[in-house]
């Protein structure tokens, strides 16, 4: 039995009404967990999340704005481990369960990829995340792309083991149902056709087409805003944009609504870049005359 600091115990289960004294050890360790498990309260109340900044290697007390729940996290990993090794206690659990805390490893990750999607619209992801937006992030922007390397790595390591069979079928049916390609002719750069449907998923979902959270997909729609404005959509393309109607949600006054991120400039790389598509792309029959005209400007810088 769990009792406060100097009031007795009864073994009540023999029913003799002895009395016995919990051990100090005890009732610090106790006290300990029950204010870590505030802090955590705390926390998940401040941030509405379970999750903190992940570890960019080094000493861990000298680590930029980690400091602050260093601790905390490293005290959620002592409850995950002493979950696996079957040594946290019932009510412990129930207790981090009630808040919404995942004891598998997988699990987190998982959920992390989950919630992800939610607010970047996509889980076709590289092998390596890098921004490409060339803006000064703040300090949460950016630990949410170091977030999103490890989301990146973990699922190359999810596709890693189905390749070698290794992947256990419950766990390929939820990656699956989120939408990660397992197969290897997945592999690769994302078809426009792809990354289009996942921009008007979550256009139905959040009635803006512009992800608020860095990732692929947001890099693809400014790029592709980029590519109306100066008329280099090809004509099939153009037409799956009217079919949808869309075109209006993805002119830079709306799309940038009340966000401080613009149309990246027109610099020489972004024109390599166009370029290259443009060469890509099938035939001048298939583009407006305006468009000619933009590609053989391109073509000439």
């Amino acid at each position: 039995a769990q009792c406060p600091l100097g009031r007795p115990s009864t073994n009540g289960n023999q029913g003799e009404g002895i009395l016995r004294l919990v051990p100090l050890e005890r009732v610090k360790e106790v006290n300990y967990w029950a204010g870590m498990l505030e802090q955590l309260k705390f926390y998940q109340a401040q941030t509405g999340k379970l999750t903190f900044p992940p570890h960019r290697g080094g000493d861990p007390s000298t680590r930029e704005g980690n400091n602050d729940f260093a601790h905390l996290r490293d005290w959620v990993e002592v409850q995950r481990t002493n979950f696996q090794n079957k040594t946290l206690e019932e009510s412990r659990i129930k207790e981090l369960r009630n808040l919404g805390l995942e004891f598998d490893p997988w699990h987190v990750m998982f959920n992390r990829l989950r919630k992800y999607k939610r607010e970047a619209g996509t889980v076709r992801l590289p092998k390596d995340y890098k921004s490409s937006e060339s803006v000064d992030k703040s300090y949460d922007q950016k630990k949410e792309d170091e977030e999103l390397t490890e989301i990146c790595k973990w699922v190359q390591d999810q596709i890693r083991l189905y390749r070698k069979d290794e992947l256990e079928i419950g766990r390929k049916k939820k990656l699956r149902k989120l939408g990660v390609k397992l197969t290897k002719g997945h592999m690769g750069k994302v078809p426009w056709e792809d990354r289009f449907e996942e921009m008007m998923e979550y256009y139905h979902t959040h009635k803006t087409c512009l992800p608020k959270r860095d990732g692929p997909l947001r890099e693809w729609i400014l790029e592709l805003v980029n590519l109306i404005q100066n008329g280099y959509v090809s004509n099939r393309r153009q037409k799956r944009i009217d079919q949808e109607r869309i075109g209006p949600y993805l002119r830079p006054e709306v799309i940038f609504k009340g966000i401080s991120t613009t149309i990246p400039p027109s610099s020489s790389e972004g024109k390599k870049k166009r370029k290259a598509d443009l060469m890509a792309q099938p035939s001048d029959e298939n583009y407006g005359d305006g468009a000619k005209k933009a590609k053989t400007e391109v073509m000439a810088v």
